[in-house]
């Protein structure tokens, strides 16, 4: 993702885009099944003990997890035991810190965290999770192990210049760090964002409960039927545009010939950048209310051409290749736990904190949570 020549990037995007492909991501439901059941399994107990659930912290062993069983079959370990195993998570979030430094000054990066004297050193930061990774690419060498995963599927594709091993571990480690904190902090936001909105909170809890009256619905909600709730999904979109996960510009360097927008030409070299917080938050595209999470905006007849100007997803050839694993991720877990947990802020007084660095990464805030009854689907 940090290449900025052109054409490079989208020869490598060929190779690897299958994998990303909605086709391939539907295959690892499964999995993520899995994780949802073990994640219900942490809160019920936290639940049943009538404590306050730290979702920053669930969200990030849940989104960790599933995001190791989707790209090689295995998960971290975060959930089962309920910790963060080596302090990757912490770790991982001084590493944001570092890339939102990096982005902008990447010719240092070389001399940097990629510099081999400190792998040597055995200084790299989400130890726990880099050698986790680096084990399971390695096991698929030596064909000990085939799952049906990220993988697999970029292993099995017959090109011309199939991707090399040191390819496929970029392209995995690149998988978990992307795919990680970017889809907790979006997780995290949809629940504050929704529980501060009693009538928002009112109506997805209605459409959950519509469905599992007629019996169309089960636990853990299945993606096509979490993609037929049409509220939900506006909830969902509505957080994108409100809360988008990235805190800085999405910088582009002009080509060699250089490059002509909107009447201004920017010479070679130049770099070019605009910030989704305010494209997302311009009265002039989403109208007065831009500044307030609303969901209705997406279901008005004008609700599918204002997707054009969503960008949280990052835009044209750069735009995100994990967007339909994260878009996955939220319309499976969030729907699971609001079909069975009512939710409440366990602090409503209190506004939640957020840390800015490369991604808006919300902390600071709980939950309380009872279970439905009864709960039958």
């Amino acid at each position: 993702m940090s290449e900025v020549n052109a054409q490079k990037f989208l020869t490598f995007q060929k190779k690897i885009a299958g994998g990303y492909a909605l086709s391939s991501v539907i295959k690892a439901e499964a999995e993520i099944d899995q994780a949802i059941e073990i994640f219900d399994q942490q809160i019920d107990k936290i639940v049943t003990s009538e404590r306050s659930i730290e979702l920053d912290t669930w969200f990030a062993y849940f989104a960790f997890d599933v995001v190791g069983q989707i790209t090689f079959s295995q998960s971290f370990g975060f959930l089962e035991q309920g910790s963060d195993v080596g302090n990757c998570i912490k770790t991982s979030h001084r590493l944001v810190s570092y890339l939102s430094i990096m982005a902008h000054f990447y010719q240092y990066h070389d001399i940097l965290m990629s510099n081999p004297f400190i792998t040597w050193l055995d200084l790299q930061p989400m130890k726990h999770v880099m050698n986790t990774t680096k084990r399971a690419v390695h096991e698929r060498e030596k064909n000990e192990r085939a799952g049906n995963d990220m993988i697999e599927y970029w292993r099995s594709q017959k090109r011309s210049e199939p991707l090399t091993a040191r390819e496929l571990l970029a392209t995995a480690n690149a998988n978990v760090a992307a795919g990680s904190d970017t889809v907790s902090s979006e997780l995290q936001a949809f629940v504050y964002l929704v529980l501060r909105n009693p009538e928002c909170l009112r109506r997805l809890c209605d459409e959950l409960a519509a469905e599992a009256s007629r019996n169309n619905i089960s636990f853990p909600v299945q993606y096509d039927t979490a993609q037929k709730l049409p509220y939900f999904q506006a909830c969902i979109v509505e957080t994108y545009r409100f809360h988008p996960v990235s805190a800085t510009p999405y910088p582009r360097v002009a080509p060699r010939e250089g490059v002509l927008i909107a009447g201004h030409f920017f010479p070679e070299g130049t770099v070019i950048s605009v910030n989704p917080w305010a494209i997302h938050r311009n009265p002039d595209i989403f109208g007065e209310d831009a500044d307030c999470f609303k969901p209705d905006r997406w279901l008005r007849p004008n609700g599918k051409a204002l997707e054009k100007n969503l960008i949280a997803f990052g835009a044209g050839y750069m735009t995100c290749p994990g967007r339909h694993i994260a878009h996955m991720q939220l319309s499976k877990l969030l729907s699971s736990l609001f079909l069975k947990y009512d939710f409440e802020l366990a602090n409503p007084e209190r506004e939640w904190q957020t840390s800015r660095s490369f991604l808006v990464r919300p902390f600071g805030w709980s939950v309380k949570a009872k279970r439905r009854q009864p709960f039958q689907v």
